[in-house]
């Protein structure tokens, strides 16, 4: 009698994997970094994707260095050729990652983005506006911490809700000057002084 094979479910392969940054600046955040980047290179190990764009230019008060050197370093140290990583180092927010990263990288068929598990919905929304339909996007979310899970997502309630507001007329063929004045106008956001200092924005 012949013993059928199990096949195994194949990993999609991306083109790019997108790891979106976090301010680095006191040990909450560090944690959620972290969290990003052990799935990030998880997911890179098993040839999800081919090449890695870093994102962010928020600084560390910890040497001065950008969200997206301190995720490039890691990644090397961890294995990763330098020549896999591509830094996107302008944007401050969400929208700036997904726009700046299609600047960098021009129209792409898939992307996978790895964010927190508290940002996912957030981030698929934006990046789905910025690369359009004919980009497949899949977002995965790294495990946040138990303690500061149900304070960022409640905060993403309300983030969520004037992003959605910001990008209303925005897509994929939107011109660059009319997304960089959106992104202006993203500094309005509801944030109090203590969702401004968690930096959950």
């Amino acid at each position: 009698m012949a013993i059928a094979r199990v096949q195994r479910p194949i990993r999609r392969e991306f083109g790019y994997l997108v790891l979106l940054g976090y301010p680095n600046i006191n040990r909450t955040q560090s944690q959620i970094l972290e969290s990003r980047l052990r799935l990030a290179l998880r997911l890179f190990r098993e040839g999800r994707a081919r090449r890695i764009v870093v994102t962010g230019k928020a600084r560390s008060t910890v040497g001065g260095r950008m969200e997206s050197e301190i995720m490039r370093d890691y990644l090397v140290d961890h294995g990763v050729g330098r020549r896999s990583i591509l830094m996107e180092r302008h944007s401050v927010n969400t929208i700036g990652n997904a726009f700046f990263t299609k600047l960098l990288i021009g129209r792409q068929e898939s992307l996978l983005v790895v964010t927190s598990d508290f940002h996912v919905p957030r981030a698929r929304y934006i990046f789905n506006k910025i690369f359009g339909r004919k980009c497949r996007i899949e977002v995965e979310g790294s495990p946040t911490d138990k303690r500061i899970y149900a304070r960022a997502v409640g905060f993403e309630k309300a983030s969520f809700n004037h992003v959605r507001s910001r990008l209303r007329g925005i897509n994929e063929k939107s011109s660059k000057e009319v997304v960089l004045k959106r992104l202006g106008e993203i500094k309005k956001s509801p944030m109090t002084p203590e969702m401004r200092e968690k930096a959950w924005y």
